[in-house]
């Protein structure tokens, strides 16, 4: 709790090279089968691919077996960022505006609704525990205060790359599961504005008189809009290379890898250079993807994803 602010925005560039990350990515290759066929095991017991995910994780993870070390996880930056975007641009591509338009506000009352009681709720829970929490007992009331803040936002996040595996895994359809789908993808991405403003908010309670409070109210909304503008950019190269009529299954998936490399890069440079959203901007290259030209680039879009989210998910799983 005495890390300064700058401590906090001084962030490495990983390498990617070297004995240790060539280990890392030669345990990853045998680690992402394993999971994918521990998955195959519990859905033949009508039990969700990801909960064989998260079974390979804990068991091959540094607290256990140890097989994928905290180092190593680090190591496999490219990789990481490649499946958080491709789980991301999944989760947008999912938000059709023909099918969403019709129940805007359905979904639109009950997202706010989760919002508002679920952030009230965390947070005066945050404050009423606050004297039986050893590390908040010591803090000043405005560091309790943004903790507790930080932490309400936290718990208000859910999953839509865990809604969409069990959706497709369940092939749910119905207007019930394209709500749920679109609560969580909007909650998701109201919650990736929240957060933003919560760590500003926080930075303003620690920065004391020599902390520009219009900037940080201004900033959050200054980083989403770069995210929105980079979303628009990143989805018309996916559109580019969508156009590309594959003539078979080889070159569909160097596709599919040319969309996941560009758009891991990309994922990267917004969060270690910019200081930016790299999920929002994900998730808008997704919906842009998929209702700029719906019929042509809506199911070559969603066909040509599934090749690596399966990967994203076991590899954010087998992290610590």
């Amino acid at each position: 709790m005495e890390a300064t602010e700058g401590d906090a925005l001084d962030v490495g560039v990983p390498g990617f090279s070297g004995p240790g990350t060539l280990a890392a990515y030669a345990t990853a290759s045998l680690l992402f089968p394993a999971s994918y066929q521990v998955g195959c095991f519990f859905a033949e017991y009508r039990l969700p691919c990801i909960s064989g995910y998260l079974v390979t994780g804990v068991i091959c993870g540094p607290y256990f077996l140890a097989v994928l070390t905290e180092d190593a996880s680090d190591k496999l930056w490219l990789a990481n960022d490649m499946c958080l975007a491709a789980i991301a641009i999944a989760a947008g591509s999912e938000l059709r505006w023909a099918e969403f338009k019709d129940r805007i506000w359905t979904v639109s009352i009950i997202s706010c609704s989760v919002l508002v009681c679920t952030w009230t709720a965390c947070l005066m829970a945050m404050i009423m525990v606050a004297e039986h929490v050893d590390f908040l007992q010591h803090l000043s009331p405005n560091a309790h205060m943004s903790t507790s803040v930080l932490t309400a936002t936290v718990m208000v996040a859910r999953s839509p790359a865990s809604a969409i595996a069990i959706i497709k895994e369940l092939e749910a359809t119905g207007v019930f599961t394209q709500v749920c789908l679109s609560v969580a993808i909007l909650v998701d991405v109201v919650v990736i504005v929240m957060f933003s403003l919560a760590v500003e908010y926080a930075h303003a309670m620690h920065g004391g008189n020599h902390y520009n409070l219009g900037m940080s109210i201004a900033l959050p909304f200054l980083h989403i809009l770069l995210s929105l503008v980079l979303g628009f950019a990143l989805g018309e190269v996916c559109l580019l290379l969508l156009r590309w009529k594959c003539q078979d299954v080889r070159s569909e998936r160097l596709k599919g890898a040319s969309i996941l490399v560009i758009a891991g890069l990309m994922y990267y440079f917004v969060q270690e250079v910019l200081h930016s959203e790299p999920l929002l901007m994900c998730v808008m290259t997704g919906l842009w993807t998929t209702n700029r030209e719906l019929v042509l680039h809506s199911d070559r879009l969603r066909a040509t994803l599934p090749i690596c989210r399966p990967g994203g998910w076991g590899l954010k799983l087998l992290e610590p």
